[in-house]
């Protein structure tokens, strides 16, 4: 069940922040506040929140590309007859990617809850949107470029992802003598874009 407002005024408020070693940055910080309180005789309450966070998440990471595996037979020179067999590999290229990302993420939630000696209701409200803006560069070399134009390669790859979602939650409690009725109605709200641009370099 959801929450209720206090009975008291209520206010907090919190601030963080950080640092990326990996990116040298100090951009890293979250505020969070709220505040909480009831009116009209206690009847009405009304429970806000909200928070903004920023968070560099860079990486970097190394991957090779290798071909099928084959059976390589180890031959005696002086009999010529096969004395063992090696399951071998090629490695045909490898990789390392740069990866710079910031997210930025906010949330904000209200509560009003009224009540009455035999009706309770909550209406609850969330709104939450996340924005990721991420550069990643990508360095390939190609050991066995089999016509390929040079065995070097470098990729530029610029992605903005948007998301967003509202949710809305409307519950009701009926009470009749020593009975009680919950009646809930919920819908959510989801929303998604990305952006994409590559930059391919030889």
């Amino acid at each position: 069940r959801l929450q209720e407002a206090p009975n008291r005024r209520k206010i907090d408020f919190s601030a963080e922040g950080g640092y990326a070693n990996l990116g040298s940055d100090f951009a890293n910080y979250k505020f969070t506040g709220g505040i909480a309180d009831r009116f009209f005789d206690k009847a009405l309450g009304v429970s806000l929140k909200a928070s903004h966070e920023q968070k560099q998440m860079p990486s970097h990471r190394f991957s090779g590309g290798y071909e099928g595996a084959y059976v390589n037979q180890i031959v005696d020179s002086e009999t010529g007859e096969v004395v063992d067999t090696v399951l071998d590999t090629r490695t045909q290229n490898a990789t390392l990617t740069d990866q710079l990302q910031t997210r930025r993420r906010t949330n904000a939630s209200l509560i009003l809850d009224y009540k009455t000696d035999w009706w309770t209701v909550k209406f609850f409200n969330l709104f939450s949107q996340k924005n990721d803006d991420v550069v990643s560069r990508q360095f390939r070399y190609i050991f066995n470029p089999q016509g390929t134009p040079a065995n070097f390669n470098s990729i530029v790859n610029e992605t903005e992802w948007k998301t967003m979602t509202r949710t809305h939650t409307l519950q009701n409690t009926f009470r009749f003598g020593a009975s009680k009725l919950d009646v809930d109605l919920s819908t959510t709200y989801a929303e998604r874009l990305q952006d994409d641009q590559g930059f391919p370099f030889v």
